[in-house]
């Protein structure tokens, strides 16, 4: 206070006097009008730029995605709905992925996460809450460039063709995944089928790549493309490309015949020794050496391995003849000399020796006629739909629909049909707790589970399937073991030397505790002592009391179907 003048009242002859306030008014007001007309100036200046930017749109366009990123991340695992089927009543949800163009792509399963591969070469994952993360820097290797350069001005190209295939996650340990992904890749004005390979690293509940992608397989020869008055330049919907663990070692890989089916000019690939095209091919994942396992084959959208070691594969016929086929190594399935389907347009099959007869090769178990666009399949786990033990579950896409297939041995008993009306089911999947999971071609996951009021049952597999079988019946039974193994450990576990959700137990009996490549907890890791009848049957009982941090529950057994299934597991090895 002392540092400023004191402010005191002017002399009575210098005091503003009224006259002078109007003026000062006025230059405040010429102001303010001035000021008034730059801004309006300035308004029309950056509303011309602006519409010129397409800033609006611009800004419409990021609030859209920011709401439908908070759609999804605003757990859509809320919105089940239900679906009534013959023997359970079910419960779905769905679940939008990122936004994203073309046809396919695939699921696989790291921890506790899902893992998607969208068509076009981009990865993500869903957490448990249903949000979607995208993996940053992680794009298959299909020389998207290329391609896209290549047909610029092509009107017969269809970007849904050209896509990934098939994805398979396989646990290493330590926050280790290995992934397979079947895709396409353009080279010099024709396409290749690939399986590749790149390792993934789960840190703090993120997955992202570790190290570089390797080429595992090129499928021969490199499909050419078609003529521009042909519909389409490449029928890379004809692919087949899925994936399936065989043993400690090999892969099995399916590829389709691209169209080349030995009409119009085109050579007959399913049945020429020297091209891949229309075969299963047993895939070393060391080496990369292949060679046929399985000739004949148009298609193959599906395949699997079930708990009993069977290998089943679903194909697209041409028009009707969609076929469920059961594999066996160095069989011949017919195609293309031999199918229950007809040409595009009604016309009669011309290679085939019977019309509506397959007449060669080994006969499909189903089909069906009209076709569904078959895709992929898997064996219902049991865990969470009992009374679906040892069904096969397969996705379709022109019918939007998931077919339950009940066996009698090898043979189809009955199908039901469950409706997903305006959905092409792409990939299914089972999840570790046995929920089921969809790919859709409008690139959402669908999850099915079973419903409310069913779900306390589904905790007790084992006791619920004894439940729907008399006693005396399984007394009588001489497979109670294998029974008990579909029902209670089928939907986690193979008999085929393959870790699935968990460790294979073909030879458990006699190996040692934690041994093999699968990421035990540090206890199982750290035990010396080889698996015997009773470690086993304690184990069963009380996985984590007696090893804690084991991943597995406690598995709902009677003394009678314990000793059962441990009999069945020494019978397997």
């Amino acid at each position: 206070m002392l540092d400023r003048p004191v402010k005191r009242d002017a002399p009575a002859e210098t005091r503003t006097t009224a006259p002078r306030r109007p003026q000062r008014q006025l230059r405040r007001s010429m102001v303010a009008v001035a000021l008034g007309f730059v801004l309006f100036l300035a308004g029309i200046a950056f509303g011309n730029y602006a519409s010129d930017a397409q800033l609006l749109t611009q800004a419409k366009v990021f609030v859209a995605k920011a709401i439908a990123r908070g759609q999804r991340e605003a757990a859509t695992l809320q919105n089940w709905r239900p679906i009534s089927t013959h023997l359970h009543d079910v419960e779905v949800v769905t679940i939008p992925l990122p936004a994203t163009r073309g046809a396919g792509g695939g699921l696989g399963v790291i921890g506790d996460k899902i893992l998607y591969a969208q068509p076009w070469g981009e990865f993500g994952y869903l957490d448990a809450a249903g949000a979607a993360h995208p993996i940053d820097g992680l794009l298959a290797p299909m020389n998207q460039k290329g391609m896209l350069a290549r047909v610029a001005d092509a009107r017969n190209f269809d970007r849904n063709y050209f896509r990934i295939t098939d994805i398979l996650a396989e646990p290493r340990g330590e926050g280790r995944t290995r992934l397979y992904v079947g895709h396409h890749h353009y080279v010099r004005d024709c396409v290749e089928l690939w399986l590749s390979t790149i390792d993934l690293r789960t840190d703090g509940g993120v997955i992202r790549a570790d190290g570089d992608w390797r080429t595992l397989y090129r499928v021969k020869p490199c499909v050419t493309f078609r003529p521009s008055t042909y519909y389409t330049l490449f029928e890379g919907h004809f692919a087949g490309g899925r994936i399936v663990r065989y043993d400690d070692r090999h892969v099995l890989f399916s590829v389709g015949d691209f169209g080349w089916d030995g009409v119009d000019g085109m050579p007959a690939a399913a049945q020429d020794p020297s091209m891949d095209l229309g075969k299963i091919l047993l895939l070393d994942t060391e080496t990369g050496a292949a060679r046929p396992f399985a000739t004949g084959l148009r298609n193959g959208q599906g395949l699997l391995i079930d708990s009993v070691s069977r290998i089943w594969e679903t194909e697209h016929g041409p028009k009707g003849g969609d076929e469920l086929n059961l594999i066996r190594v160095g069989a011949d399935y017919g195609w293309p000399m031999a199918t229950l389907g007809v040409q595009y347009g009604g016309r009669p099959w011309p290679l085939n020796a019977e019309q509506g007869r397959h007449g060669r090769g080994v006969e499909p178990v189903h089909a069906w006629v009209p076709s569904i666009g078959v895709s992929n399949l898997i064996e219902a786990p049991a865990a969470q739909f009992p009374r679906w033990r040892g069904d096969l579950l397969v996705a379709s896409l022109v019918d939007n629909g998931l077919w339950r297939v009940r066996l009698a041995g090898d043979r189809v008993q009955y199908t039901e049909r469950l409706s997903f009306d305006g959905e092409r089911l792409r990939d299914i999947i089972a999840l570790p707790d046995g929920r089921v999971a969809m790919l859709t071609d409008t690139h959402k996951v669908i999850l099915m589970r079973r419903a409310a009021e069913e779900r306390t049952l589904a905790s007790r597999p084992a006791q619920a399937a004894a439940a729907s079988v008399a006693p005396e019946a399984r007394t009588r039974d001489g497979d109670a073991g294998r029974r008990v193994f579909q029902t209670a450990c089928a939907s986690c576990h193979t008999l085929n030397g393959a870790a699935s959700v968990g460790p294979s137990l073909k030879g458990v009996l006699g190996r040692k505790i934690g041994g093999g490549d699968f990421p035990y907890s540090a206890a199982l890791s750290a035990e010396t002592a080889v698996w015997d009848r009773k470690r086993l049957a304690a184990f069963i009982a009380d996985p984590r009391g007696m090893y804690p941090g084991a991943m597995m529950a406690p598995v709902q057994l009677t003394k009678d179907e314990t000793e059962r299934l441990i009999a069945y597991l020494d019978e397997t090895r």
